[in-house]
């Protein structure tokens, strides 16, 4: 990791700076003998990068995806040599990534906000396709994406038409569903039976569906004041679920029942939404998530490593078992 920073700064010197349904009524249900425990996932090193708000990675952990310049460039870390930086799909400039998404095969999809189109790009960088929409509709204030990890297909939380939205891996409709309360961020278990987390904007709640759409279970609510967590939220920032059907959140910056308020935690949850562990602080340390703000997005590796986006603190923190 270390020569990957110093790859980094000699990159940056050379870069001139520039200048986001279905009526869900169903009760928490008790939480199953089988439901995961908390894995202790101790800091094992940083990435620099500058403001990074989301982040991806591959399955194998080779390349990791970090955007910049509030979304209009992605930063490519990868095993050979200097680091490479985005900028477009083809000749179309990004706009805003929103967010970054790699499937187990190497295809890597980034959703820009701003245009708005999914991008999909080989795991080195060569375009492959886009498209904007379910069926003949168009996006209407994409912010979140993220890759089933068993097919392979595409999930859109869709904000502006209140759907999430399935394609396949080349961007084919697959099924929606409507979720009236704006769906923020979304993320697929790993885990069968394959179930869909979706995070509902400005609500500090966390919906669970099955695979095609039916509700589950929701849960969550607003934090009485910041560093308390436990469950409940400042501003969800990302949500991913790890190869043992965990799902992790990351707090930040929202609002507490105290008024605004900042939190700097990981939340880590069973797959039905039983508050298991929490890790994180404000500060610069090892841990820590940047001094006034709190972590973006993150996301899981293959081998269950967990990249977390410290945009306060230039950095990507990596965390495992």
């Amino acid at each position: 990791m270390n020569s990957w920073k110093y790859f980094f700064w000699i990159f940056l010197a050379s870069l001139a700076l520039s200048g986001c349904g279905k009526n869900l009524l169903p009760t928490h249900p008790s939480a199953a003998a089988s439901d995961p425990s908390p894995t202790t996932y101790p800091y094992k090193t940083s990435i620099a990068t500058l403001d990074p708000e989301e982040v991806g990675v591959s399955s194998d952990a080779s390349y990791v995806f970090a955007d910049l310049f509030a979304g209009t460039k992605v930063f490519v870390i990868g095993p050979f040599g200097m680091p490479a930086t985005w900028s477009s799909f083809n000749s179309t400039p990004y706009n805003d990534i929103f967010g970054i998404s790699i499937a187990p095969n190497g295809s890597v999809y980034l959703l820009d906000g701003g245009n708005p189109y999914v991008y999909e790009y080989s795991l080195y960088g060569s375009p492959v396709t886009s498209w904007s929409g379910y069926g003949g509709g168009t996006f209407l204030e994409p912010c979140g994406i993220a890759v089933a990890p068993q097919n392979g297909n595409v999930y859109v939380a869709d904000m502006g038409n209140q759907e999430v939205e399935e394609f396949s891996s080349q961007g084919a409709p697959v099924t929606e569903w409507a979720f009236p309360n704006q769906p923020l961020f979304v993320a697929v278990s790993p885990v069968s039976p394959y179930d869909t987390y979706v995070v509902e904007r400005n609500s500090h709640v966390i919906h669970e569906f099955s695979s095609t759409g039916n509700p589950v279970t929701q849960w969550g609510s607003e934090a009485v004041t910041s560093g308390v967590g436990g469950g409940t939220f400042a501003g969800i920032q990302g949500i991913a679920v790890s190869p043992q059907g965990n799902v992790f959140v990351t707090d930040g910056v929202g609002t507490c029942q105290s008024g605004s308020c900042t939190d700097h935690l990981v939340q880590e949850f069973s797959p039905h939404g039983t508050f298991l562990a929490q890790w994180g602080g404000s500060g610069t340390a090892a841990g820590d998530f940047g001094a006034n703000g709190g972590p973006g997005s993150l996301t899981f590796d293959g081998k269950g490593d967990l990249y977390v986006a410290d945009p306060d603190g230039a950095r990507v923190e990596v965390f495992g078992p």
